[in-house]
Formats: C-alpha cells, structure tokens, sequence
C-alpha cells in the first residue's frame, strides 16, 4: 500500500509554502503558456519548466517518516490565466501495492490518493483541498479551524482529472479552475 504524502501549500504570489513539511519548503510554482492535455502522463512540454516537488513527508502510515525511495513522489505546480494544474508521478516498488477499489466520489476507503490543500487567504484557518486516486475517484473538502468540524466533506466543486496506472506506479494531473477557489476581496492577491 503506498503511503499517504501530505503536501498542503498556500498560494503566495504563486509560490507555495508546504505547512505539513518539517522543516517548511518553499517552491514556486511557475506561470505556463503551453496546453495541458488532462490524460493523466506528465509528459506535456508545459509540465518540464516546473520545479520539482520531492521528498516529502508521510502522513500514512508513518506520520512523519521521510518517504522511501523506492515510493518516492515527485510533484508539478503550475498556472494560467484559467486554472492552477497539479501533478505528479508517484512510484511504486511493486504494481501491486497501489490500492485501487471503486468507491466513488468523496470517498477515500482504503485507496491511495493524492491531494493538494489551498490556503488561499492565508490564515492557516480556512483550506481548500483536491484529492484524486488512482482510478480517477475525486475526492474534495473545505476545512476551517474551531467549527463544528474541521473537515467538511459535503462540500463540492467542479474541478478536472485525470490519471494512469502504469508499471512503475501510478501518476496524475489536476486542473484547478479559479472558480474553484476562494480569495479574499484585496486587489492584490498577495
């Protein structure tokens, strides 16, 4: 079973800060002119201009714990006038550990998935979170800090995505439009 990676950036001038990564990492996502076909490979000319996002931590099932080697993840950030498009190949030392059960959307069960987590106002109170596994079941939710419940899972929005299982793992791309995501009303979105 692949372990759970949380990586939970905040848009910051288009530069996202991990919050779950000890110590912080800080890694710009970068403004693309080039279409993205959502077919779930990472092999578009646009995904080859952004940083790489690896090394990262699990939250499951060892929270904390460097990730391994040999199940290492190595994630995209970018954005357009549109959308912002999330991305990433996550590998697998064996085929077999991706679990791959069809629940539907909003639910996780035991498959593996992987999510991006937005604090567009940043306050580190109020997120926005997109997940997709590997059989292409999305998976979206609000969070706010001393409500009834951190979690909101009822909460649904229209976003795009894609995937592949492959040999070496499993990979994905996410296109997020700017409808989906909340600012504050400052005219300049810091």
């Amino acid at each position: 079973m692949r372990s759970i990676l949380l990586f939970a950036p905040a848009i910051l001038s288009f530069s996202t800060l991990s919050f779950a990564q000890t110590p912080q990492k800080q890694v710009a996502a970068v403004r693309t002119t080039f279409p993205i076909k959502l077919d779930g490979s990472i092999n578009e000319e646009a995904w080859k201009s952004a940083a790489i996002i690896n090394e990262l931590i699990e939250m499951h099932p060892s929270f904390g714990k460097k990730e391994d080697a040999g199940n290492k993840s190595e994630l995209y950030l970018l954005y357009d006038d549109n959308a912002v498009y999330f991305g990433g190949n996550l590998y697998e030392k064996n085929r077999d550990s991706i679990t791959t059960q069809l629940v539907g959307r909003d639910e996780v069960g035991t498959n593996d998935f992987i999510g991006i987590i937005f604090d567009t106002y940043q306050d580190k109170i109020n997120g926005l979170g997109f997940y997709v596994s590997p059989l292409n079941e999305q998976f979206d939710a609000k969070y706010s800090i001393g409500g009834n419940s951190d979690e909101d899972m009822s909460w649904n929005t229209v976003y795009h995505t894609a995937t592949t299982i492959t040999d070496k793992g499993w990979s994905f791309e996410m296109e997020i439009p700017y409808s989906a995501l909340r600012f504050s009303k400052e005219k300049i979105q810091d």
